[in-house]
C-alpha cells in the first residue's frame, strides 16, 4: 500500500512539475499555449495614454490602443477591466497572439454626469513580466452652460 501510495505521489509531482504550459484563463477558458522562459512574450502599445482634449458633458469619445507582441512566444490577454462602468473595453483579442503579430483594444468613454478634468484608467492583464499594463484616457469635460469652446 505504501508503495502505491509513493507511486501516484511521484507520478502526481512529475506531471505537475514538468508542465510546459501556460495555465491562465482567458475568455473563462484555461489558455495552453508553450511559454518559452528564457523568450517570454512582452506587449508594446503604440500609445498608453489618449488625451481626448476638452468635450462637453454627455459626449462619448473611443480610442483604439495599438500594441505588438514583441516577445518570442504567443501573448495572452487574461484580463481588460475599466476602472469604472464610463469607461468600457468594446474589442480585444481573446486568441492568443503570435510573435511579431500586432492587436488592438477599442475603449468607450461615456461622460454623462462627469466634470471637469478626468483620467480614467483601463487594466489589462496579460502572460507578460510586468502582467499588469495600465491604458490610460484624460481629458477635460465642460458641464451644461459653461462657456464655449472657442
Amino acid at each position: 500500500m505504501n508503495k502505491f501510495l509513493l507511486g501516484t505521489i511521484l507520478f502526481a509531482t512529475l506531471v505537475v512539475g514538468c508542465g510546459e504550459k501556460k495555465g491562465d484563463m482567458v475568455d473563462g477558458k484555461l489558455s495552453t499555449e508553450v511559454i518559452d522562459p528564457k523568450n517570454p512574450p512582452v506587449i508594446e502599445f503604440k500609445d498608453t495614454t489618449y488625451n481626448f482634449g476638452t468635450i462637453s458633458q454627455g459626449e462619448m469619445v473611443s480610442f483604439t490602443f495599438y500594441f505588438k507582441n514583441t516577445g518570442g512566444s504567443s501573448l495572452v490577454l487574461t484580463d481588460v477591466r475599466p476602472s469604472c462602468g464610463c469607461t468600457v473595453p468594446k474589442d480585444w483579442p481573446k486568441d492568443p497572439i503570435a510573435p511579431g503579430e500586432e492587436g488592438k483594444i477599442d475603449v468607450t468613454f461615456d461622460s454623462a454626469g462627469k466634470q471637469g478634468k478626468v483620467t480614467k484608467s483601463i487594466r489589462v492583464v496579460a502572460n507578460t513580466k510586468p502582467t499588469t499594463h495600465i491604458l490610460r484616457l484624460e481629458g477635460e469635460i465642460k458641464a451644461p452652460g459653461s462657456e464655449e469652446e472657442g
